[in-house]
């Protein structure tokens, strides 16, 4: 049977070394192809938010595909943040017709190698007039659960070009960060 004092000393040991492997892996994810670290994406009925660990200079990326039109959206920035958010409504709510839309972002620290992308997201304006961002399903009138990245990728190439504020072309890490349902 351990001591009640040799449970008080394991208790802070355990703690120090929880710490230093926080740490650790804190260094790891800034040594990743995208050089940053995400803490957290959410999204609710208009927003996607992110969370890194720190703020950073990174470059964010928006990009939607309408799903009854020609429409495709193309959004790019780069701010020190740590902290951003995109209102996906602003862009995809363009009329008064029921839209649905399938939208993703991606994010990558400023002369990084590769961007870490989120999980796909379907936008639908509902029959009540309201908007709603959802993880895609197979919905027997929709193709947003269909829809491919590389399928929005393409769309977009061929309007805008697929190419970073350098010029370079866009290319994704191979993790995918999920996003968390606030709605």
């Amino acid at each position: 049977m351990v001591s009640w004092k040799i449970r008080y000393l394991l208790i802070p040991l355990f703690l120090t070394l929880l710490s230093f492997s926080s740490l650790a892996n804190f260094q790891n994810c800034r040594e990743e192809p995208s050089g940053l670290c995400v803490s957290l994406i959410t999204a609710d009925n208009h927003y996607i938010n992110v969370w890194f660990d720190q703020s950073i200079y990174v470059d964010i990326l928006a990009v939607g595909y309408d799903l009854n039109s020609w429409r495709s959206w193309f959004v790019l920035r780069d701010k020190f943040a740590s902290f951003s958010s995109f209102q996906v409504s602003h862009f995809a709510d363009y009329d008064n017709n029921r839209n649905e839309s399938v939208w993703f972002t991606a994010y990558k620290a400023q002369g990084a190698e590769c961007w870490l992308r989120s999980k796909s997201l379907y936008f639908y304006e509902s029959w009540d007039g309201a908007d709603r961002i959802k993880r895609p399903k197979k919905y027997s009138d929709s193709r947003a659960y269909d829809t491919s990245v590389d399928e929005i990728v393409d769309r977009v190439n061929e309007r805008y070009g697929f190419t970073d504020n350098s010029g370079n072309q866009i290319t994704f890490c191979d993790v995918e960060v999920p996003v968390i349902m606030t709605n």
